[in-house]
């Protein structure tokens, strides 16, 4: 019976305290409903855990094997993603004590969204070095037309993340950044997967 009163007493979008709706940065989970925060839910800890330790893990195996093999553009591509796939993963920790927090829930999408772009760097890399050992007669393309039409995708990619980061740290309300910047991510990534599905 206490746990109802208590969450009958939280701000949400309905109404509540007039100051927590004016300003939700204000809120904290004893005062508002998850209505309020940036996210509808609270991110699991361990499960970000557990993708932080894995692309930390990836790290210095990364820049072992990047140095072993001499492969600088290949390393710098991976270690990039990686080291952002970490810190997107440990803002979306922050933001299970704090999803009220705007500069959080701006860190955890800006790094979650360009991460990928720089590991998909990294494999149109690969991408035509496979053409040169194998022969670039069995290929439609050279091996550096590869490189540069695949990068410059990854390029107007991160353009279009930085744009969505544009547009989620300028919305005024919680409402503005839930509702604008979602389109212009998923239009991101559906570019990504027509990319992707080129290369193959």
């Amino acid at each position: 019976m206490l746990s109802v009163t208590v969450m009958a007493n939280l701000t949400t979008i309905h109404g509540g305290n007039t100051t927590l709706l004016l300003d939700h940065e204000l809120c904290t989970l004893k005062t508002c409903d998850l209505s309020l925060a940036h996210l509808t839910y609270l991110p699991s800890v361990w499960g970000n855990a557990v993708f932080v330790g894995l692309f930390g893990l990836a790290i210095p195996i990364q820049i072992f094997l990047g140095v072993k093999y001499k492969t600088w553009g290949f390393t710098l591509a991976m270690f990039l993603g990686l080291a952002l796939e970490v810190v997107g993963y440990v803002t979306r920790i922050m933001l299970h004590d704090s999803p009220f927090i705007k500069n959080n829930f701006i860190l955890y999408l800006i790094f979650l969204t360009i991460a990928p772009a720089f590991i998909s760097a990294g494999i149109y890399l690969c991408l035509s070095r496979i053409v040169i050992l194998f022969g670039s007669g069995l290929s439609r393309l050279n091996a550096r037309t590869y490189t540069i039409l695949f990068c410059t995708s990854d390029l107007i990619s991160l353009i279009l993340q930085g744009a969505g980061g544009a547009l989620a740290s300028v919305g005024e309300t919680t409402e503005d950044v839930r509702s604008s910047t979602p389109k212009l991510f998923m239009f991101n990534a559906n570019t990504d997967r027509l990319t992707l599905a080129l290369m193959l």
